[in-house]
């Protein structure tokens, strides 16, 4: 039963990855194995990375940060979505051309995206079942989440080319705004 919870709890959280491999699949016109796998990579390993330090770290310095980690997702997707939008506006031959993959705004925003796992791995997931099994629950979610992320992202860029960019910063600051909704009650 422990596994089913785990589950459906890394579901949820999942969903911020999907959402943010949405905004770069919307950026790719070409799409390649490589960006996938690059891409989905980045944010598993990052997911991974993050659930396992928070079970390691949990009685020392996990749950000071379980109240703060909204505040830092909420300034780092905001600043990245704002980013992006002036980009936007800059690139006024975006749809004639490939735009390069900006590999470390994927590691940013990945980073702000795995913020969140702070409390789920400590409290809800990894303390319940054994920990190597949640964090490869985490990281299989991770990935599957952005490459369908990526794919929807990309069909929804090619079809819609009209600022592809633009709406990919838009849904990081909405991605921004909800993280820090849900960590601000989660606090309270």
């Amino acid at each position: 039963m422990e596994y089913v919870k785990a589950l459906a709890i890394t579901i949820g959280y999942s969903v911020d990855v999907f959402i943010a491999s949405v905004s770069f699949g919307l950026m790719i016109r070409k799409l390649t194995s490589k960006k996938i796998i690059g891409i989905s990579l980045i944010f598993a390993i990052n997911q991974s990375v993050t659930a396992w330090l928070s079970y390691q770290l949990f009685d020392s310095i996990a749950g000071y940060l379980e109240c703060i980690n909204h505040w830092i997702s909420f300034v780092a997707l905001l600043l990245i979505g704002i980013f992006m939008l002036i980009h936007s506006y800059h690139n006024v031959e975006f749809d004639q051309k490939e735009s390069k993959i900006r590999w470390v705004l994927v590691l940013l925003v990945s980073v702000a995206a795995a913020t969140d796992i702070w409390s789920l791995a400590t409290k809800d997931t990894l303390v319940q079942i054994v920990e190597w099994i949640g964090i490869l629950i985490i990281g299989i979610e991770a990935i599957l989440s952005a490459v369908l992320g990526i794919l929807l992202g990309h069909y929804l860029g090619v079809r819609y080319r009209y600022k592809s960019e633009f709406a990919a910063g838009i849904l990081l600051i909405v991605l921004a705004i909800k993280l820090l909704f849900v960590g601000v009650f989660r606090c309270t």
